[in-house]
């Protein structure tokens, strides 16, 4: 499901004809060609390519689509028309039909088009996740457990995120609505895109977010790749709401110099909007006021903090995921990496026509990129080693005893690394205030502004190649890398034990992009693979993402949450560059998307966010802190306690890798070789 400009477009072949109005002066006895059978991918820009003639005489013609979904067919008194192939599920036929008259006789000729279904770029992730949406929630709700497993007379986490409020059960489980800070606002009130107002999201991505192709633009402070990197494997932890089937594509201006160089008009950036739950995005009596259900978007993740990316989303992937021949460890692959996804789990595979090559985690995305597919390593790796010092330990215990402690312990680690490295270094010390005690009276489920349009936000820190370095800090032999080159390819980067080694070191060292509106290149403008062959633009999607999921602009969300509204850019920025972009991409604050006005604000004091961000992600990991039973300081024993308490990253790093003292004690502060 990809972008695709004239990729399916026929040859002409036309006989004299001028078309000029549908009509030719020519002879008499018409004789009609609709051109040969084609076969087409969604998406893509077909022409059709007619022939009419005769001995003498005025002829009339006009094309008519007789079979298939509608395609909105342009050009029909043309002998070359043309329209945007459907989005199908399966292969489908359209039939074209062209009819000739001169007044006294007519001729038809009939053409099929084949269009075929390619792997869809869903929703704003456009990461082509395998397998069918639909099918995945109404297994999920099927294997709900109605407890929490018990081992060693102590409940443990469900992996489906049920049953960790006891009273209200299905609070942060898989397959649940995402919360709202403020009223959706869809265009119809309940289901069509909000932001009717708003300008183009590929305009807005072009006029306010472009970062030139290679130009670098490091962070003026001091902290380093790992803050982006970790922001992006948190959020996977805590939401994903993928795409279903209907379709919302991105129009592109014309003359677009990426997308459009030919000003053709007719290319698009191809977008799915996210699948929701069936019992809402309903009217259902249009001549009844106020009886709408809008629509709200399902996170097809737990949205607890809870090791999801690394076990999975359920018993059944956990299940698979785990090691045939000793069932306390996590399943790898040669030299210790990922194991290869060899029995077709769900996986996000890009572009990929068959992923069996590519790595499998918990989280369906490990391998979208280099950086992510080598956390999902060192963490598969942190379980194994816990657990085999477990075993050891305690040959008495049963597999899954082995297993549920080192989980327990893992997910501790996490949380330990998310709320005292990398939440300090983004929000400043002291944002999210001490922990006290569980409170049951939370739902702590992710709210939708926070995964659609917050979190987001760590794209615009991401740089554009992955430094690999020796211990030394000097650059290995076989050079960094680029990021747009990693997308979907890890494996190629990482083949033994070692390899994921120089990117650690480069994490740890390279300073990451200053986070403001801009995007480098390889997000903007190729992301997943170059224009021609299906590349996106990754700002323009999120974007467009904020707006299927009805969230209201910039100014409403900040006063729903008893911020000042802005009146002028100068509210929002101290910037006059940035405040020239938004008034090039919005002309006024009140139709800015959240996305947006929240990356462009001045900092806070202390933070890398503004305001409207800073808020919001306190209130979240807040609650997803409070509002959990089975929090580490909640949960563990004195003796667990003890174990992970001060844990940072480079504990973990050091001890599943050959790395030692040549990376900081903090790698979320850049120290540059």
């Amino acid at each position: 499901m990809k972008y695709s400009l004239l990729a399916a477009t026929a040859a002409l072949g036309l006989a004299a004809c001028s078309g000029s109005g549908g009509s030719d002066n020519v002879s008499p006895l018409p004789t009609v060609n609709a051109g040969v059978d084609q076969t087409a991918a969604e998406g893509d820009l077909v022409e059709l390519s007619g022939t009419v003639s005769q001995t003498g005489g005025s002829i009339d013609f006009i094309w008519a689509q007789v079979a298939g979904p509608t395609t909105g067919l342009t050009g029909t008194t043309t002998l070359t028309p043309q329209f945007r192939a459907v989005n199908v599920n399966d292969a489908t036929d359209l039939v074209f039909r062209l009819t000739a008259t001169n007044g006294e006789a007519t001729a038809i000729d009939e053409v099929t088009v084949t269009v075929n279904d390619r792997p869809r770029v869903n929703g704003p992730s456009a990461r082509g996740i395998t397998g069918n949406i639909e099918t995945r929630r109404t297994d999920a709700i099927a294997a709900r457990p109605t407890t929490s497993p018990v081992f060693e007379g102590r409940d443990v986490r469900t992996y489906d995120g049920t049953n960790n409020n006891t009273s209200n059960t299905t609070w942060g489980a898989t397959f649940t609505q995402l919360q709202r800070l403020a009223d959706s606002d869809y265009g119809n009130g309940f289901s069509s895109q909000a932001g009717l107002g708003r300008t183009n999201s590929r305009l807005v991505s072009t006029r306010a977010m472009q970062q030139d192709d290679g130009v670098s633009v490091p962070t003026a402070g001091d902290s380093s790749d790992f803050l982006w990197l970790w922001g992006q494997f948190i959020a996977h932890d805590i939401g994903l709401a993928d795409g279903g089937a209907e379709s919302a594509d991105i129009t592109v201006i014309s003359g677009d110099e990426t997308f459009d160089p030919d000003s053709t008009g007719a290319a698009v950036l191809l977008f799915n909007r996210a699948f929701f739950d069936p019992a809402t995005s309903v009217d259902p009596d249009p001549d009844v006021q106020d009886d709408e259900i809008p629509r709200e978007q399902l996170n097809e993740m737990t949205s607890w903090l809870d090791g999801s990316v690394i076990y999975g989303n359920s018993a059944a992937r956990a299940e698979a995921l785990r090691d045939s021949g000793n069932r306390a460890l996590l399943a790898t692959s040669a030299g210790n990496l990922l194991p290869i996804n060899t029995t077709g789990l769900t996986n996000a595979i890009g572009y990929e026509a068959d992923g069996s090559g590519l790595f499998v985690a918990g989280d369906y995305r490990s391998n979208e990129h280099l950086g992510l597919a080598v956390l999902h390593t060192l963490f598969m790796r942190e379980h194994n080693r816990l657990a085999s010092d477990i075993q050891t330990a305690n040959p008495g215990l049963s597999d899954d005893e082995v297993f549920e402690r080192a989980r327990r312990l893992v997910v501790a680690k996490l949380q330990i690394i998310t709320y005292e490295e990398f939440l300090p270094a983004l929000l400043g010390a002291g944002a999210i205030p001490a922990w006290t005690a569980y409170d049951d009276t939370i739902d702590a489920s992710a709210y939708n502004a926070f995964t659609t349009a917050v979190m987001p936000f760590i794209h615009s820190m991401q740089s554009e190649q992955f430094l690999r370095l020796d211990a030394t800090g000097a650059v290995i032999a076989a050079g960094n890398v680029e990021l747009k080159d990693t997308y979907f390819a890890a494996p190629t980067f990482l083949t033994d034990a070692a390899s994921i080694e120089p990117v650690l070191r480069g994490l740890a060292a390279q300073k990451h992009q200053n986070l403001d509106l801009q995007l480098v290149d390889d997000l903007r403008n190729t992301y997943l693979a170059a224009p021609a062959d299906g590349g996106l633009d990754l700002a323009a999607l999120i974007i467009q993402n904020g707006r299927d999921h009805g969230l209201p602009d910039y100014n409403d969300l900040r006063e729903e949450l008893s911020l000042t509204r802005a009146t002028t850019f100068a509210d929002v920025t101290s910037d006059a560059d940035i405040s020239a972009a938004l008034t090039a991409a919005y002309g006024n604050p009140n139709v800015v998307d959240i996305w947006v006005g929240g990356m462009a604000e001045d900092p806070v004091t202390g933070s890398q966010l503004g305001e409207l961000f800073q808020t919001i992600m306190v209130r979240q990991f807040t609650e997803l802190r409070d509002g959990d039973r089975f929090w580490w300081e909640n949960d563990l024993t004195a003796a667990e306690q003890t174990e992970v308490q001060g844990t940072v990253l480079a504990d973990i790093i050091r001890a599943n890798t050959g790395i030692s003292t040549e990376i900081q004690d903090n790698v979320f502060v850049a120290v540059t070789p």
